[in-house]
């Protein structure tokens, strides 16, 4: 009798470690002046953890539809608070100031997914943020035909909507208007034959994508996420480097009308804005 419980036992402890997946993440993280060691290692940690819930296939295969920012977000963040187990590090270097992180933890797949799924319910009858009624968006149409110098007109506009959410701390409807924003301008990518607009669609596109990590930066401050602002800030300085390096082409080109001319003077003012605005940033994380 004892021998048959104890079979029974093992085989119910069986079942419940193959349930069981192993996930795995690595980060790489340079910490800043004002860090310290110990809290440097503990923020990479944490953003390796993150890596391996955002990508774990369940979470991914979960939350393929979900669009809104802040509803991945309490996703991550409660799955990592809740529903990992024995958490470990598995491989750590450190060179200068970058550390370099793997750590494995085992999860409970029909938790994950169960977990997904009620907090995406728990969204549904909630309104999106966007800072504006929607009846009073008005979204001018550019039919697919039209070039990318048109199409260009109307980003603006949109651009100027998204950055009055953002002035205004709107930050989940700043962020899906960029968004949107930024899969509108993709519609009206241009031929990389016409090397005036190409570069022009290559520094606005990199300007769209150092906005949001900025923007997201400013979000976790918000929030008093310090170590998700710090991750952020790291991808804002090298999104800003990648902005910098379109912008040194596009101001080498010659010969363009006095109408391109026009456009590129008021889009490289808008692209240097920007980065003056990443440089207060960095100044206010110890960076440089």
């Amino acid at each position: 009798m004892v021998f048959r419980c104890s079979v029974l036992l093992l085989l119910f402890w069986a079942s419940v470690c193959f349930c069981q997946d192993t996930i795995r993440g690595t980060y790489s993280y340079t910490y800043g002046d004002k860090e310290s060691l110990v809290e440097a290692r503990q923020t990479c940690k944490d953003l390796a953890i993150r890596e391996a819930i955002e990508s774990y296939y369940v979470f991914v295969e979960s939350s393929t539809s979900v669009e809104n920012f802040q509803t991945k977000e309490d996703m991550i963040q409660s799955i990592a608070a809740g529903y990992l187990k024995d958490i470990r590090v598995v491989e750590q270097t450190e060179e200068g100031r970058t550390i370099t992180m793997a750590v494995e933890a085992n999860v409970m797949p029909e938790e994950v997914k169960q977990l997904v799924e009620k907090l995406v319910r728990s969204k549904e009858d909630e309104p999106i943020l966007t800072g504006e009624d929607s009846s009073d968006v008005q979204e001018t149409s550019v039919d697919k035909t039209s070039s990318f110098l048109v199409a260009l007109s109307e980003y603006e506009k949109r651009t100027n909507s998204a950055e009055a959410l953002w002035g205004e701390k709107k930050f989940d409807g700043a962020l899906n208007r960029m968004e949107e924003m930024q899969q509108f301008l993709d519609r009206y990518k241009p031929s990389q034959e016409n090397h005036y607009q190409w570069l022009m669609y290559q520094s606005i596109r990199a300007r769209s994508s150092l906005q949001q990590d900025l923007l997201r930066v400013e979000y976790f401050e918000s929030q008093g996420k310090r170590i998700r602002a710090r991750a952020n800030m790291n991808l804002v300085l090298r999104r800003a480097d990648e902005l910098r390096s379109h912008l040194a082409k596009l101001e080498k080109l010659q010969n363009l009308t006095p109408k391109q001319e026009t456009i590129r003077k008021a889009w490289v003012a808008r692209c240097r804005r920007t980065l003056d605005r990443v440089k207060k940033k960095a100044i206010t994380h110890g960076r440089r």
